[in-house]
């Protein structure tokens, strides 16, 4: 019995060996993370904006090069095929990105390097904007129409639903006014009303703000054209209230004219924001002025009070988290003491 032991316990060892040997993984497709700078599997890299970037990729192995991206903005990430060993060793392969031409909500793609002989893939997820912290594209709101010129006049934020009004948005009372004269339409908020009554609109709350060092405020804003073809004023003030500044150290910027819709489009409910204001400002915190949990973003059309009409629409409102990765792209450094 002991002599048969030791063939036994050599073919064991053996077998284990040779097992171990077969699914050993020698080869590798990995890609260069530019944030991290590390060599890895299965990352996810981040863009803020659009434009040509590379992918860096190291690998010993013959792979084919696909994308997805998902609804509803197909094809917004464009990538070629990979040019072996151009620079320093490894595979470069060319990608595009279109700008987001609206708010700049986060979106992903994936990009499969893949050699299925040897089942061997790396899936590499792009993606590109923000992380919105609140913010909404109004579409919740279903009042009316969504032509601004059909008679329905939508419905004041203070007679908005229980569900819609337990979102957060608010409006100021102005003295002397029985309500905000700010109404929530089909898709959409307008600001004021065709009596010469401006209005505003604030963010809801959100208490997670006060982590943030920088913050990107986004929304889309046109005015009103009459059925005749008369414009509206359309000037909006927009300040920063409860905490963190602009990046050129103010809380309040004024736009004179967001731009008019076209009055005579057959779609105006889709095309009058063709002609909208995009507005985007970072906010940033400073050692004397930081960004809170209490802070949020007013917007204001014309006055209170005024002699002409500045009937404003707003859609797409957010505000975005900035991740550090984006920082460089703030027009000046973040100054901490």
């Amino acid at each position: 019995m002991k002599k048969l032991l030791l063939p036994i316990l050599v073919l064991a060892v053996f077998a284990a060996c040779k097992k171990t040997e077969d699914f050993s993984r020698q080869e590798y497709i990995l890609v260069k993370n530019p944030q991290s700078g590390a060599l890895e599997t299965n990352p996810t890299i981040k863009y803020a904006t659009g434009g040509s970037y590379t992918l860096y990729v190291s690998s010993n192995v013959n792979y084919t090069v696909s994308c997805t991206t998902g609804e509803p903005d197909q094809g917004w990430v464009v990538v070629g095929q990979p040019q072996k060993g151009a620079s320093d060793g490894y595979d470069e392969i060319p990608v595009t990105i279109k700008d987001q031409t609206n708010a700049p909500v986060r979106r992903s793609a994936t990009i499969t390097l893949s050699c299925p002989e040897i089942y061997l893939n790396n899936f590499v997820t792009l993606t590109q904007g923000y992380g919105a912290r609140t913010g909404s594209d109004f579409s919740f709101l279903q009042y009316g129409s969504t032509d601004p010129l059909a008679a329905t006049t939508g419905k004041l934020i203070g007679e908005w639903n229980e569900v819609e009004q337990a979102l957060g948005w608010t409006s100021t009372v102005a003295e002397g006014q029985p309500c905000a004269w700010c109404y929530g339409k089909n898709g959409y908020v307008k600001l004021g009303d065709d009596n010469c009554h401006g209005a505003d609109l604030l963010t809801p709350y959100e208490a997670n703000l006060y982590r943030d060092t920088v913050v990107l405020a986004y929304f889309d804003a046109v005015a009103h054209t009459s059925a005749d073809g008369v414009k509206d004023n359309g000037s909006i003030t927009v300040t920063v209230e409860g905490g963190g500044e602009f990046t050129d150290g103010t809380t309040t910027k004024t736009i004179k004219s967001v731009g008019n819709f076209d009055h005579e489009s057959p779609d105006r409910g889709t095309a009058m924001w063709d002609n909208s204001y995009h507005f985007s400002e970072f906010i940033i915190s400073t050692p004397d002025n930081m960004v809170s949990s209490n802070t949020r973003v007013r917007i204001m059309s014309g006055q209170f009070g005024m002699t002409a009409n500045n009937r404003v629409y707003v859609n797409e409102f957010y505000l975005f988290k900035v991740d550090r990765e984006f920082w460089s792209t703030l027009p000046v450094e973040l100054n901490w003491k």
